[in-house]
């Protein structure tokens, strides 16, 4: 089978495959491109590019660049660069013959999905109109493009419950299989309990950074000099969080990282006393699962997609959204008992051995590959 993997228009992304420093759905599109080229699958992946077109060979699988414009950044800018890059797309895959394309996101498809080839679409992320917070304009123009792709897609793939029931109202006529997040288990290690509490990721508001700040911050003084809280990430609420930090006065007990290259990102998991994500709405994070195939405890927000994944009680503890007094209960329960962190841990990292290898996801998307074909030739 030849299978053709088209990415986001990411500017980032031409740097991320040549180093494997990959953000989560980049890692979901080489994991599994991966995968299938060890059982003789041909792959090809097309990225955006600012130079002419190139062919990489990377690991077996061709990586295609696609010259494209890039708008000014902004929200505007961003959409643009992404539209105008599925348009090329479109008219490439003609030279690529594909057996089946997989389109992912939302503006980087709105081309790429009409196209002559079996299609399979990646929903990671949840439904703009089920999303908190978004402008009514932004709600209107992205909700009649994933309508768009749904339409043109002959399968449609989502990572949790509850995006499941909103495709199945919204577009009944779109065939959905529902296939959890993936991670290459061999990556992660425990390396002890070093005693510190672990958060990795965007510093936007919908991450919910600034409600484990305020619990941790509600901690015992002799907790908090005990088990120091670390912040890996960036984003447009960093000067909000510093300001949080300095005002509530932890400023000794919490400690703000940058990005971190994946090796380094990795090693603090496998030493972290406890993952904690505190997210407000998630598709079903990368981060997480990272933290779990660490044989990490994890406490987290009580949303899809999370709750999917995480057991209460069992891998870790999940708490209601936004409950700074309930995160702050269940953070200082798990760092008084070390065994049950442990227990914890275990049983999180059996879960995602069993149910979210890139081996047993990939088996799922051959299925979807095999019926989006199927459906095409109808």
């Amino acid at each position: 089978m030849k299978v053709t993997f088209v990415t986001t228009a990411s500017p980032s992304a031409h740097v991320d495959f040549e180093n494997g420093d990959l953000s989560g759905t980049e890692s979901q599109i080489y994991g599994v491109a991966k995968e299938l080229n060890k059982r003789g699958h041909i792959v090809d992946i097309i990225r955006w590019s600012e130079r002419e077109y190139n062919i990489t060979n990377i690991d077996g699988i061709k990586i295609h660049d696609i010259k494209s414009l890039k708008f000014p950044d902004g929200f505007v800018g961003g959409i643009g660069t992404k539209m105008f890059f599925s348009a090329r797309v479109r008219d490439y895959l003609h030279d690529i013959q594909p057996d089946v394309v997989n389109i992912i996101m939302k503006y980087s498809s709105y081309f790429t999905c009409k196209n002559p080839f079996p299609t399979v679409h990646f929903a990671f992320n949840n439904p703009v109109r089920a999303t908190p917070g978004t402008s009514l304009y932004s709600k209107m123009l992205t909700g009649y493009i994933e309508k768009r792709i749904a339409h043109n897609s002959d399968i449609l793939v989502v990572r949790n419950n509850s995006v499941k029931s909103y495709w199945e109202e919204k577009v009944p006529t779109t065939d959905l299989m529902q296939i959890p997040t993936g991670i290459d288990i061999n990556r992660y290690q425990n390396f002890g309990d070093e005693s510190y509490i672990l958060y990795g990721g965007r510093l936007s508001k919908e991450k919910g950074v600034r409600y484990l700040v305020e619990a941790y911050a509600k901690l015992p003084p002799s907790t908090r000099s005990s088990y120091p809280l670390m912040i890996v990430g960036e984003g447009p609420e960093e000067p909000q969080i510093r300001s949080l930090i300095k005002d509530l006065g932890i400023e000794d007990e919490v400690q703000l990282r940058s990005w971190l290259p994946k090796s380094e990102f990795h090693d603090l998991l496998a030493r972290c006393s406890v993952y904690i994500l505190p997210s407000l709405h998630e598709g079903m994070p990368v981060a997480l699962l990272e933290a779990m195939g660490s044989s990490k405890p994890i406490i987290a927000s009580d949303i899809p997609g999370v709750n999917n994944v995480v057991k209460d009680g069992e891998t870790g503890y999940l708490f209601s959204s936004e409950d700074i007094t309930q995160l702050r209960f269940k953070l200082q329960e798990l760092l008084e008992k070390p065994g049950k962190r442990r227990s914890m841990g275990a049983t999180a990292e059996t879960v995602v051995h069993d149910q979210h290898s890139f081996q047993k996801v990939t088996d799922k998307y051959l299925r979807a590959y095999r019926q989006a074909i199927k459906s095409n030739e109808k």
